[in-house]
Parts: C-alpha cells; sequence; structure tokens
C-alpha cells in the first residue's frame, strides 16, 4: 500500500507582530515579503496549510546567516521537530 504524501502551501510568508510567550494569542501578519531587515526584535516566519500529514513529523531548521550571538560568535543554526495531529 503506497503512502499518501503530504500537500503543503504557503499560506502567510513575511513579517509578524512581536510574539508574547506569556500570551496564548499567535502574532499577528503584517507584511509580505521575502526581505527581512536585519533589526533586532524583528519577526519574520510563514503559516502553512498541510493537508493529508495527520500523525507525521515536521522536520525544520533555521539558519540566521552571519548574525552574532551576545559574545560576537556567528549563531549556529537551530532545529527541531513538530507533531501534527489534525490535518
Amino acid at each position: 500500500m503506497s503512502k499518501l504524501k503530504a500537500d503543503v502551501s504557503i499560506i502567510y510568508s513575511g513579517i509578524f507582530s512581536q510574539w508574547n510567550s506569556e500570551s496564548d494569542d499567535l502574532p499577528r501578519f503584517l507584511e509580505a515579503t521575502v526581505h527581512v531587515p536585519a533589526i533586532i526584535d524583528t519577526e519574520f516566519g510563514f503559516i502553512a496549510r498541510l493537508k493529508k500529514a495527520k500523525n507525521q513529523v515536521l522536520t525544520y531548521c533555521i539558519y540566521h546567516p552571519d548574525i552574532p550571538d551576545d559574545n560576537g560568535n556567528v549563531r549556529p543554526p537551530f532545529d527541531g521537530t513538530v507533531h501534527t495531529q489534525s490535518t
């Protein structure tokens, strides 16, 4: 039996309002762009719609090219996984 391939669509990509970790509210979409200015505390990302992906694992890697940390060292990429539940 063949496994269905997930259908992924990008709904929004660009700049979002500031994220508040103490709130259940998601950031608001502010501006569609593929160019993000290098300004501290600028939130950016995308919202995707996943279909045919229930109980699958989404793996991501975020790379900030040559952006230094507080000590001046270049930040390494960070990655993780998200488990889909109801798509």
